[in-house]
């Protein structure tokens, strides 16, 4: 009889003993999760340049926001042939970073994105976005040459070129595509050349709408010695309905 109420009076105090444990345990707040940090990028936050045909420039990009400053940056995709990209290692106040040269070996827009890696394991990559723009020494004017096909007479427009080089001419204008002809006018005393661009509207079909084409002006100029002018001819061919 003795041991029975031994063995209650043990069992009895285990149970006080998990009830204070479990409501200790329910009335514990949880902690609260530590504060996250600004996320990881660049400063500047987009690389973008815009240069003249064969010119150079270099600028610097930083991570911002708390990294690892022994990290050494690489690049794991992206990237344009006429970038040279070198990792920039930290230096006192200074996050790793990029140094981005750039050249203008090529007339035109490129874009894209540099998908950077940190050497941190959060995030473990950053992108970087990227323009290149390089400016030609060619002008053109109307850069969209339009014709409308409702005006009577000839159904033609001309297109003034011209370039900086000091030397600029402009050797063959011809159609690529398109129901188009055209034809070089004389120079002017300015350097300018000019084209006549005229639409076959016997190619074109009574009752069409319009056209495009491509006009290709070929030049001696060093950017730009093929280039590609799109054409569009719009309005109704033939009598109204």
């Amino acid at each position: 009889m003795t041991r029975a109420r031994s063995k209650a009076r043990l069992l009895a105090r285990l149970s006080v003993l998990v009830a204070l444990w479990l409501a200790a345990g329910c009335s514990a707040r949880p902690r609260p999760p530590a504060p996250a940090g600004p996320p990881l990028g660049f400063a500047p936050q987009s690389a973008a340049f815009e240069i003249p045909f064969g010119g150079e420039v270099t600028e610097d990009f930083r991570l911002t926001g708390v990294v690892d400053t022994s990290s050494v940056l690489s690049v794991a995709s992206g990237g344009d042939r006429d970038l040279r990209i070198e990792a920039l290692p930290g230096e006192g106040a200074l996050n790793p970073g990029l140094r981005i040269h750039a050249v203008g070996r090529e007339v035109g827009l490129r874009v894209g994105t540099l998908i950077v890696t940190t050497g941190s394991p959060a995030p473990r990559q950053v992108p970087l976005l990227f323009s290149l723009r390089v400016r030609g020494t060619l002008r053109i004017v109307p850069t969209n040459p339009l014709i409308d096909l409702s005006t009577p007479g000839t159904k033609g427009t001309l297109i003034d070129v011209a370039s900086a080089q000091p030397d600029f001419a402009v050797v063959a204008a011809e159609i690529e595509a398109g129901p188009f002809a055209a034809s070089l006018e004389p120079a002017t005393p300015r350097g300018t050349f000019r084209i006549r661009v005229t639409a076959l509207t016997e190619q074109i079909g009574s009752g069409a709408r319009g056209a495009v084409g491509t006009l290709v002006i070929r030049s001696n100029d060093a950017a730009e010695p093929r280039k590609e002018v799109p054409l569009l001819a719009f309005g109704r061919v033939g009598p109204p309905d």
